[in-house]
């Protein structure tokens, strides 16, 4: 148990450090020690080993102080302010509880150990040994954080761009399949002979459908108002096709349009609603897109599930839910009850997601 807590709580140590520090700490200590009595004491062992060696010792116990405090000091406070927009206040708050540790330390270190003559004092360059130990230990562990922090990001950002160009593909892959053309050309040549004007509609929006997929395929967030704009066409389409069947209202209001969305998730849930249930002339399908006060955008169906389901490309929800997670550290989340299916997004505003570095 004890092996067990121990092995878990340099993980954690590691974890908020951003390496593990263990062989630093080891050999760090007693080599800064060693320094310090020549380097701001003006002691050397030449000018005598024993008198030098209890400097040394002195010097090791007061460096260890410095070293384990302002080290807890830092670990402490990472865990406490973990979120992007809590860095500022971390950065203050870390620096003023050690500037008041150093400075508190080294005024005990004074009152221990005054000058006297023949031994090292702690008052006057003690301040400067106790600050040069502090600096050192910071400019090792905040550069340690940052590189480890960069390449969080720069994991994250690789696979932030996977997980859009997948969504991208399988997106593309669900609008150029046999079965989707072949509803398209079966819509397409049904409204040709009566309606060519809407022929002509049909086929400019199925044009815009691709082009958003492709507009899109490098952007990690867009506005509501965008999002909005793509999936229009989609819905013209599938309005043709299914005619009084399909009912896909919106209630929006304008103050949300500027809000930001993972691209086309819209389009994919109206494609998963469209796809797992009943759509007839007794059974109609009605969808409701509407956002709330909260920052959110529900999009709900009443459920009529089908007998026997289409094949899922397996993207769907799951592939929403991991990008939202990647730009903003928010999720998704969905509710089925016997009568409707809800899935709530998170509408996300531009500090959300502007401080991951995407």
């Amino acid at each position: 148990m004890g092996f067990k807590h121990t092995k878990k709580l340099h993980q954690d140590q590691e974890k908020y450090l951003g390496f593990n520090d263990k062989w630093l700490v080891l050999i760090g200590i007693p080599f800064i020690a060693f320094i310090i009595p020549s380097l701001f004491f003006g002691q050397l062992p030449v000018h005598g080993l024993k008198v030098f060696c209890s400097s040394w010792i002195i010097s090791i116990i007061f460096t260890t102080i410095f070293w384990i405090g302002n080290r807890q000091i830092l670990i402490f406070f990472r865990k406490k302010y973990q979120l992007p927009e809590e860095n500022r206040r971390r950065v203050i708050i870390t620096f003023t509880w050690i500037l008041a540790f150093t400075i508190s330390v080294n005024i005990i270190a004074g009152l221990l150990f005054p000058a006297t003559d023949g031994t090292m004092a702690f008052r006057g360059q003690g301040t400067f040994a106790g600050v040069f130990v502090t600096v050192f230990l910071i400019t090792i562990y905040e550069a340690a954080w940052a590189s480890l922090k960069w390449r969080l990001a720069t994991v994250e950002t690789e696979h932030l761009r996977r997980e859009n160009l997948q969504s991208q593909l399988s997106i593309l892959k669900s609008q150029v399949n046999p079965h989707f053309l072949f509803n398209s050309l079966n819509t397409l040549t049904a409204i040709i002979p009566e309606e060519p004007e809407k022929a002509v509609s049909f086929v400019q929006n199925l044009s815009r459908v691709y082009r958003c997929i492709l507009e899109l395929k490098d952007e990690q967030v867009i506005t509501l108002k965008e999002e909005l704009t793509c999936v229009e066409s989609y819905i013209f389409l599938l309005q043709t096709r299914f005619g009084k069947n399909l009912s896909i209202e919106m209630n929006i209001a304008p103050a949300a349009l500027q809000s930001y969305i993972v691209p086309l998730s819209l389009q994919l849930l109206i494609e998963n609603a469209i796809k797992h249930n009943v759509v007839s002339a007794r059974k109609p399908l009605r969808i409701v897109i509407w956002n709330t006060p909260e920052q959110t955008l529900v999009v709900e169906n009443n459920l009529q599930l089908k007998d026997q389901e289409e094949v899922s490309t397996g993207t769907g929800l799951q592939n929403i839910d991991n990008r939202y997670q990647l730009v903003s550290n928010q999720r998704i989340t969905v509710e089925e009850s016997e009568t409707h299916y809800t899935v709530t997004l998170p509408l996300l505003q531009i500090n959300n997601y502007e401080s991951s570095n995407y």
